[in-house]
C-alpha cells in the first residue's frame, strides 16, 4: 500500500497515487463544510486503520527527510541570497532539491515584499515552484502574524487555487483548530507546529488532532539545555497520548545544528534553511539555502 519517494538516500512514505495539494493532482474545489475527501481522506484512513505496530505504520512514522525552509519571515538584509519573489524562490527551491531536499517550505510574499496568504501571492508562488520543482512536495505557513486577522487567514485559504501539498499550523495560535479544519476541507495536509508542552497537550485534545500529516517540533529557546528539555517534554505528551505521526524536529539560529543531529539520532525528519538560520555547522555563513541543505543531508547520511 505504501510507496516511497527516494532522493539522496532518504525517503518519504506516500500512498501510491495522489498527494495532497497539486503536486500530483488538479486543484481542489473551493472548501465547504463537507468532510475531507480524496487523497487526504485516504491518507487519514491509512494511518487510522493500520495497527500502531504494523510494518506500514512504523515505516511511515520513522521515515527521515530533509526539508528546506527557504525564507520564512526574514527580511532582505538577513542574507544576500534570501529569496523573496516567486522567481527567485523557484530557482532557490530547485537548487535545494538538487542538494538533497525532499520537500520545500516557503512563505509567499506580496508585490510589496511582505509575507502574504492572499490568493494572488500564494498562487504565483506555488505555480512557480511547481514549474521549477515538479513532483516535489511544497508546504507553506499559516502563521497568524502574516495576515494579522483570523478571518482574513481563513478567507485566504478558501481562495487559493494553486494548492500547496501541506501547510503548517501553530498550535499556540487561537484559531489553530479553525485553520486546520479549513485546510482539511481544501484537501491540504497539515503540519501541526508544536513549540511547547502546552501546544502538544492542545493537539492531543482536539478531535481531529490525530489526523495531521506530520508533527513539527519547533523550539525557539536558544539555550540548548532548555530547548532539549522542551523537545523531550513534547515527545512525552505525544507518546502518552498514543499520537504517532511522522515527526520533523528543527531549531532556530543557535539550535539549528544540534537539533539536526538530534533528529538524525531519533530517526526523525528535520529542516534547515534561511528561515531558521544562516550558519553552517562550522559557524561560517552559508552561501545560501542549498549549502545549508547539503550540510544537513551530510549529517543524516553520516548517521545511517
Amino acid at each position: 500500500m505504501f510507496g516511497e519517494i527516494f532522493g539522496e538516500g532518504f525517503f518519504l512514505p506516500v500512498l501510491r497515487g495522489e498527494m495532497p495539494g497539486r503536486a500530483m493532482r488538479g486543484s481542489a474545489d473551493i472548501g465547504d463544510s463537507s468532510p475531507p475527501s480524496g487523497r487526504l481522506a485516504e491518507l487519514d484512513s491509512c494511518f487510522r486503520d493500520h495497527a500502531l505496530d504494523s510494518p506500514e505504520f512504523n515505516r511511515a512514522a520513522t521515515s527521515m527527510i530533509v526539508q528546506s525552509c527557504i525564507n520564512g519571515a526574514r527580511s532582505a538584509d538577513f542574507h544576500p541570497q534570501l529569496p523573496l519573489d516567486p522567481e527567485t524562490m523557484a530557482r532557490d527551491g530547485a537548487a535545494c532539491v538538487a542538494a538533497g531536499a525532499a520537500e520545500l517550505h516557503v512563505h509567499a510574499r506580496g508585490l510589496d515584499g511582505r509575507e502574504s496568504l492572499a490568493p494572488a501571492a500564494m498562487d504565483r508562488t506555488i505555480l512557480a515552484l511547481r514549474r521549477a520543482c515538479p513532483g516535489t512536495l511544497i508546504g507553506v505557513s499559516t502563521g497568524a502574524w502574516i495576515e494579522n486577522d483570523d478571518e482574513c487567514t481563513l478567507a485566504a485559504i478558501t481562495g487559493w487555487t494553486e494548492l500547496p501539498d501541506y501547510a503548517s499550523v501553530n498550535l499556540s495560535e487561537k484559531a489553530a483548530p479553525e485553520v486546520m479544519q479549513s485546510l482539511r476541507q481544501r484537501g491540504i495536509g497539515i503540519e501541526a507546529g508544536l513549540a511547547s508542552v502546552a501546544d502538544a497537550e492542545r493537539l492531543v485534545s482536539l478531535d481531529h488532532g490525530s489526523q495531521v500529516l506530520r508533527i513539527l517540533i519547533e523550539i525557539s529557546e536558544q539555550e540548548l539545555d532548555e530547548a532539549l528539555e522542551a523537545c523531550d517534554g513534547i515527545a512525552v505528551v505525544l507518546d502518552r497520548a498514543g499520537l504517532r505521526r511522522a515527526i520533523l524536529l528543527h531549531g532556530a539560529d543557535a539550535t539549528v545544528w544540534p537539533f539536526v543531529r538530534r533528529a538524525a539520532e531519533r530517526n526523525w525528519s528535520t529542516r534547515v534553511g534561511l528561515e531558521d538560520g544562516r550558519q553552517l555547522p562550522d559557524g561560517t555563513t552559508a552561501s545560501g539555502n542549498a549549502a545549508l541543505t547539503a550540510a544537513a543531508v551530510a549529517i543524516f547520511r553520516a548517521g545511517r
